[in-house]
């Protein structure tokens, strides 16, 4: 065999190599992650098995124990809650194939967080320690997450919303989704930051806002960021295919549009939309008359962590959940914030 051959030859075994290596990590990365069972004490009795590596990108139970012990030693017997917000955060349980979604890990939910701090932050104090930079409130969701209970069971929540019975949407379909560019523009610095419904830093309003809406549909304040104030200025801009619901945001910053519904949607017959918290979930949402005549309903367009169901950063439908007795609406003039 020449020195050519001998060279071609070597060449394609090391293609044939590299072809197998590559085949190996993607395997390796893309096959099901391993649940082993919690070793943990202090957390065994909350999470029986977990999934790692977890949010911060520990890989083993040690890493997890290195990074929490003081805060389990320090606190244990007087924070239970933060005890039990801890273990699932670190220890995210194994999710469940049979979920939603799957494959995402499930985080403690934004009022488990909250009622950590509430509980603990004083004592945290009186040992001269501040509430982690990491573990602030706002950033954990409202869906999708994990509820511990005061006896450490453990609630998988899909939807902050429960709604009983069928739903069908009215006879108005909504209109295709539009590109994500159109709907939030080109600001990719820009996220949507959801304040804690318990903090006393409450955002103020803007009032450099340019955009003030269309005089004849929807317009005003509304708390769509569940900061328990009423500081976000919603109105309805752009017509037809091109009208959409845009909020400026308490506390934010720039003219782009971030907090939106859908291009299209359906504000619904004239004088029968509000805003109000309807499913008591902290945010409020849009309402309003939809349907022809003779079958129109109120139905809600409920408000998300990152925008408007029924938008493309949020998902779901325009048409979230119908109000009960609305039927016949269409001609009835609604107060804008109370819906009455």
């Amino acid at each position: 065999m020449g020195a050519g051959d001998r060279f071609g030859y070597l060449k394609r075994w090391a293609g044939f190599l590299l072809m197998f290596v590559l085949c190996v990590w993607i395997c390796q990365t893309t096959s099901s992650p391993v649940c082993e069972p919690v070793t943990l004490s202090h957390c065994a009795t909350i999470v029986n098995v977990t999934q790692l590596p977890n949010l911060y990108g520990d890989y083993t139970q040690d890493d997890v124990d290195v990074k929490t012990s003081r805060l389990f030693r320090v606190l244990g017997s007087q924070c239970q809650t933060f005890n039990r917000f801890l273990c699932v955060l670190y220890l995210p349980p194994c999710p469940d194939p049979h979920r939603r979604t799957p494959g995402v890990l499930p985080l403690p939910c934004r009022q488990v967080c909250e009622g950590a701090r509430s509980e603990c932050n004083g004592v945290m104090e009186d040992n001269g320690m501040r509430w982690p930079y990491e573990l602030q409130c706002q950033n954990f969701p409202t869906e999708n997450c994990v509820i511990v209970h005061d006896s450490g069971e453990l609630e998988l929540v899909d939807v902050s919303l429960r709604v009983t019975g069928s739903i069908r949407r009215p006879n108005t379909q909504p209109v295709s989704v539009a590109p994500l560019e159109a709907e939030i523009g080109d600001n990719d610095e820009y996220s949507v930051e959801v304040v804690s419904m318990t903090t006393s830093q409450i955002p103020q309003r803007r009032y450099d806002v340019i955009e003030l809406g269309d005089d004849e549909l929807y317009h005003g304040w509304a708390d769509v960021q569940g900061t328990g104030a009423a500081n976000d200025y919603c109105r309805i801009l752009g017509r037809g295919k091109r009208r959409f619901l845009s909020c400026a945001l308490a506390g934010s910053s720039g003219q782009g549009h971030h907090y939106v519904s859908k291009l299209g949607f359906d504000s619904g017959h004239r004088n029968t939309w509000f805003m109000r918290d309807v499913d008591n979930d902290g945010r409020d949402d849009y309402c309003r008359c939809v349907g022809k005549p003779g079958g129109s309903k109120i139905w809600c367009m409920k408000a998300g962590d990152k925008g408007f169901y029924g938008s493309t950063v949020q998902g779901g439908s325009q048409y979230t959940f119908e109000l009960p007795g609305s039927t016949g609406c269409h001609d009835k003039k609604l107060n804008p914030q109370f819906g009455a």
